[in-house]
Parts: structure tokens; C-alpha cells; sequence
């Protein structure tokens, strides 16, 4: 079960609710196209899917996982959404946006998309991610995902033995 807080919104969230998130999601993804993503630097982008994330919780995970996975944004965005999904020093969410990340790696047809979960996940740093690794290396196609794949795999493994 999960420590996050409840999302900062009032009673259950309604449908109008969340078509109001998914529609500030998609105009977060929207206006990135105009944006320098530059790898480790902050952005409108990156401090927006904070936000995002840190308010709505799962429903904004969600909302972005959606966006990923139907390859509506371009892939170049999906792979840095995915690190910063990963990467936030937020520590709430942390086992949804795992299962994200998870998810993402999974089901993805893109390896662009693949390689910024598993480097979201290379970020998150937790073991319990060590299973569905191991899957995505033994179905990926592209043998250069595949070795930065296993270097997370590797991280993940030597994090579980410190533990």
C-alpha cells in the first residue's frame, strides 16, 4: 500500500475533475514541442509535470502514461517526461510512478519511449523493479536498449544488496 498523501483536491475527484487534469497534462505536452529539453535542466516542462504529479497524483501519472503509450507526443518528449517521471526529488508517488515507468517499458512500441523508462527507472533506483527489467531485456529488439538495459538491471541488483 502506498504512503502518498491524497491528491490536494476536495472529496473523490469527479469526471469533471479529471477531464480539467487530463486536459492540463495534454497542454503541459502540448506547449513542451516549443521547448529546449536540455538533459538535466529545469524546465516549464519538467516544473509543470512536478506540479502536476505532486497535486493530482495518480490521476496526472495516469494522464501522462496515456499520453506515452498512444505515441501522441513526440518521442524526444516521451523519453524526458519518462526521466523526470523518474527523477524528482519528490519522494510522493514513488510506488505509482514505478508502476508507470514499469508500464511504459512494457508496453511501448518505441525505444525511445523504452530507454527513458528504464533510465526513469535507473533514477527511481528501486529493486522491486528487478522482475519486469529482467523481462523487458530478454523481449527487447534493439541489442543497444538491451546493454543499457542490463546496466540497469546491474544498478537495481547491487542497490538490493546494500539494502
Amino acid at each position: 500500500m502506498s504512503t502518498n498523501p491524497a491528491p490536494q483536491m476536495v472529496g473523490e475527484p469527479g469526471l469533471k475533475q479529471e477531464i480539467d487534469i487530463a486536459a492540463e497534462i495534454r497542454r503541459l505536452f502540448s506547449r513542451a514541442t516549443f521547448i529546449t529539453l536540455e538533459p538535466g535542466m529545469s524546465n516549464s516542462f519538467s516544473e509543470g509535470l512536478e506540479e502536476a504529479i505532486e497535486k493530482y497524483g495518480e490521476l496526472a501519472l495516469r494522464e501522462i502514461q496515456s499520453i506515452i503509450l498512444s505515441e501522441e507526443t513526440a518521442s524526444s518528449i516521451a523519453l524526458e517526461a519518462l526521466k523526470y517521471v523518474g527523477n524528482s526529488d519528490s519522494k510522493v508517488w514513488h510506488d505509482e510512478r514505478r508502476v508507470m515507468l514499469e508500464t511504459c517499458l512494457r508496453n511501448s512500441r518505441s525505444a525511445w519511449v523504452r530507454d527513458g523508462a528504464g533510465l526513469g527507472l535507473s533514477f527511481l533506483d528501486d529493486p522491486r523493479s528487478i522482475p519486469e527489467l529482467e523481462q523487458a531485456i530478454e523481449r527487447e529488439p534493439s541489442e543497444a536498449l538491451k546493454e543499457d538495459l542490463l546496466l540497469v538491471l546491474d544498478q537495481l541488483k547491487r542497490t538490493a544488496l546494500e539494502s
